[in-house]
């Protein structure tokens, strides 16, 4: 065929190379025609003529006819298939349309460049079987370099089977005895899935050498950076060294991670344009063997839903990854894993979390345990405080206990009750129509932590005992947790000790703590505060300081006025009595204050009044064996050590009504005076403010379906969680002086409670200390405590509200001083 046109004639032909284009195996000739043909119709500029005959082409391209000169000239090229190359020959062809006489003049393809050639080796380009090196040249992926159509032809060649390219990046100053260095040849440092390769190139000649398995070290400097082995050396070029610092993973990983980890290197620098997520997602999922097949797969399905490392906000994949998560046992680990190897945020995890937990049952997701356990992990890091990862803890509890992962659950469950939130200030801030003795005025989400994790622990056969003691502290008037106790054998005579309260009969009888098993413990001031004001205000810096320099504002009652007509508490009248008190005063480090024995009005009740000099008021009454305010030493030490503590805390100004009261009856109407100094105290709610946020809970609490264990009537943790905020916003300033008065009472309580360790005549003062106890304890003995604390108004309100806060307060206090539970 390369004589069509006979002539009679020949111009002589020059010495130059054919032009070779390597094919891949089966390579269909006619298919190349065809294409060409499409090619040649749609670019022509001047007349053309194709041919295909065999294992040939023939093309006769800008064909021209000059009638007046007799000529006709064109470029012809002629095709051939040669084993595993195209052979290509190019002449510049004048034909003598007369003599038939043709002149033909080779050119050299190498050195000008051929519109037809440049189609034929992009359409052999495409042919071989990469889906990826092409692409990722089109893209415009920098890790591969700007190579000629040839030279990309001669690397699709070199391939193994089954294996692509990576990367191809330009190199300089390669000094190696691997292969000649020719100062003509640029070269580079090609990765492919398989290998690591040297290449060089003048455009016409290759030269190629493997140096797989050479160790390849990377070293980062000023300018380009150096790669060296024992065997070779070479330099980055100035503008691409960011290019080998980001594939140094690679370079000494053969394997077929190779491929993933290629995939993650382009999402952490292209993971804006849709194309590229798109070539990304081929990679992935590029046919190899099945090792990671999975991770691959699913890495494929996710790319798209982190555009620039965000997550979207509508779950993108395929439904596929959905039956994974539903199916696949690994698929939390997996996720896992992807996420690290993307180097995605802790939000954004979580973002992708919520999308996978929308619309589903915990119990579905078990699979996506792992993932879900470390994206917590992850939240937990990122955001630091727990007020604002509550809420997602709580979700992620309830997905462990929902998918029966309770082992894992318990250590999830003692982290986020360690560092639960303090809303102890709770339980200062109960109207009259909270159900105290059904547990419902604090904690419940403490609480319905505490029961799932005992009823977890129980389920894996792990001691609850822990649990079942915090939930009596915290309830201590619900009595079956007082029985739980008893039953486990956890802190039985105590937990008895509190039943027996309960009890019919329970006041009949005076009892007393025999005088050698007090313990006369010495106390500081600081040593008590600590351990009796509840946490809320424990734990608030200067609280202590802030609140005395307020109670300092208030003029305390006239000493003279009040202990005018008074006898005076002494060993010679109360010995016992006066014993008593210096134990106490001891005790409590308090220089000793005058006691004043009251009659008339302070016939009952202990008074105590911080002033110059502090002084105490005694209720004869109290002293009286015949009277039924008659207080056994027990009582005695407990009431004493209330008024003590008092004026130990600088409370007397301000709470004892029955200062007041006392002194109205001598003519002094020095009421007015508590009246207003009242106000002042409740300023120091302001201070609670600063470390508990009540209206966070409502939010907080909506995470729990159901507190029905808590108040033991099925009431949701919303509405509970709205009513304690409107309690404490509707009524601000209401809320924060019950609150303080209250704190006042039940810190005093507790240090009463601490002298004496005796709960039933704590309890008892309590009682003796009402307004109606000669009117209702025949009743309290008969029908019992309970009956009578749950005593209502017409209105549905508790009439002892305040005595039930306070025995619940002691009561927990009672249960909480001992050893701990392990």
């Amino acid at each position: 065929m390369r004589n069509f046109f006979k002539s009679n004639k020949e111009a002589p032909v020059n010495d130059i190379a054919s032009y070779k284009i390597s094919i891949p195996k089966k390579f269909d000739i006619n298919q190349l025609y065809e294409y060409l043909e499409i090619f040649l119709q749609e670019h022509k500029k001047k007349e053309y003529y194709i041919q295909s005959e065999n294992d040939e082409l023939t093309i006769h391209y800008d064909i021209s006819i000059d009638v007046k000169k007799q000529k006709k000239t064109y470029t012809s090229y002629e095709i051939v298939n040669k084993g595993n190359q195209l052979i290509v020959e190019c002449n510049k062809v004048t034909l003598a349309t007369d003599t038939q006489e043709k002149s033909i003049v080779p050119v050299d393809l190498y050195s000008k460049k051929q519109q037809i050639v440049e189609t034929i080796v992009a359409f052999t380009n495409n042919t071989w079987d990469t889906g990826l090196f092409l692409p990722m040249f089109e893209n415009k992926i920098e890790f591969i370099a700007a190579l000629s159509a040839l030279e990309k032809n001669f690397l699709l060649s070199q391939l193994d089977t089954d294996a692509i390219y990576l990367a191809c990046l330009g190199i300089t100053n390669l000094k190696t005895e691997l292969l000649e260095v020719l100062k003509n040849h640029t070269y580079y440092f090609i990765l492919t899935s398989t290998k690591n390769i040297l290449f060089g190139t003048d455009g016409q000649h290759f030269i190629w050498t493997d140096i797989t398995g050479h160790h390849i070290d990377f070293k980062e400097k000023i300018g380009k950076d150096s790669i060296t082995s024992s065997q070779f050396s070479f330099d980055t070029e100035l503008f691409n060294d960011w290019l080998f610092a980001y594939s140094e993973p690679l370079f000494n990983q053969i394997s077929n991670k190779r491929i993933e980890k290629y995939g993650d290197i382009l999402f952490d620098k292209y993971d804006t344009k849709e194309e590229h997520l798109q070539l990304i997602e081929k990679i992935y999922t590029y046919q190899i063997d099945e090792q990671d097949q999975l991770r691959r797969t699913i890495k494929s399905q996710l790319v798209h839903q982190f555009t620039k490392k965000k997550c979207d906000k509508k779950l993108v994949t395929p439904p596929a990854f959905k039956n994974y998560m539903y199916s696949e046992p690994l698929f939390g680990n997996i996720i896992y894993q992807i996420m690290s190897d993307w180097d995605i945020s802790e939000v954004e995890q979580y973002n992708l979390l919520e999308l996978l937990l929308e619309g589903n049952d915990n119990f579905k997701l078990k699979y996506l345990d792992v993932f879900y356990d470390a994206a917590i992990v992850g939240l937990y890091d990122k955001k630091g405080t727990s007020k604002n990862i509550e809420p997602y803890r709580i979700k992620h509890l309830q997905y462990l206990k929902d998918t029966k992962q309770y082992k894992k659950a318990i250590p999830f469950y003692e982290f986020t009750l360690e560092n639960l939130d303090d809303d102890s200030i709770l339980e200062l801030i109960s109207d009259t129509e909270t159900n105290i003795l059904n547990g419902e005025d604090c904690h419940p989400l403490r609480i319905q932590l505490l029961e799932d994790l005992s009823e977890i622990k129980t389920t894996v056969n792990q001691s609850n005992a822990k649990e079942l003691l915090e939930l009596a502290q915290l309830q201590p008037l619900v009595l079956n947790r007082l029985t739980q106790l008893v039953a486990a054998g956890i802190h039985t005579e105590k937990a008895n000790n509190v039943l027996s309260l309960f009890m019919e009969d329970a006041f009949q009888k005076q009892e007393d703590t025999e005088e050698s098993d007090r313990v006369a413990t010495v106390y500081t001031k600081d040593e008590l505060f600590n351990t009796v004001v509840p946490d809320c205000f424990n734990k608030a810096d200067g609280f202590m300081n802030s609140f005395t320099s307020l109670i300092a504002k208030v003029t305390p009652p006239d000493y003279g006025q009040v202990t005018m007509y008074s006898e005076k508490l002494s060993l010679t009248n109360y010995p016992e009595a006066f014993s008593i008190l210096e134990k106490l005063v001891a005790q409590l480090q308090l220089s000793q204050p005058e006691c004043y024995i009251g009659n008339g009005d302070f016939s009952r009740g202990i008074i105590g009044v911080e002033g110059t000099p502090n002084f105490l008021i005694l209720g004869k009454d109290h002293l009286q064996p015949e009277s039924p305010y008659y207080f056994s030493t027990n009582e005695l030490t407990f009431n004493l050590a209330l008024e003590l503590t008092h004026i130990l805390f600088g409370h007397t100004r301000v709470t004892s009504k029955d200062v007041w009261r006392g002194a109205k009856s001598k003519g002094m109407d020095l009421a007015g005076a508590l009246l207003i100094a009242l106000p002042v105290v409740s300023t120091v709610g302001n201070y609670a403010s600063k470390f508990v946020n009540i209206t966070k809970y409502t939010n907080v609490l909506t995470g729990i379906d159901k507190v029905a264990n808590v108040v033991e009537r099925g009431q949701t943790a919303v509405e509970y969680g709205e009513k304690i905020t409107d309690k404490f916003t509707n009524n601000k300033k209401e809320s924060e002086l019950l609150a303080t008065s209250r704190l006042m009472e039940i810190s005093a309580d507790r240090v009463g409670l601490l002298l004496t360790n005796n709960i039933k005549g704590c309890m008892s003062v309590l009682l003796k200390t009402s307004d109606d106890f000669v009117l209702v304890k025949d009743k309290i003995n008969k029908e019992g405590l309970y009956k009578h604390l749950e005593q209502k108004n017409d209105k549905g309100e508790f009439i002892h509200q305040e005595l039930i806060i306070r025995i619940k307060t002691l009561c927990s206090f009672y249960l909480t001083q001992d050893k701990k539970i392990s």
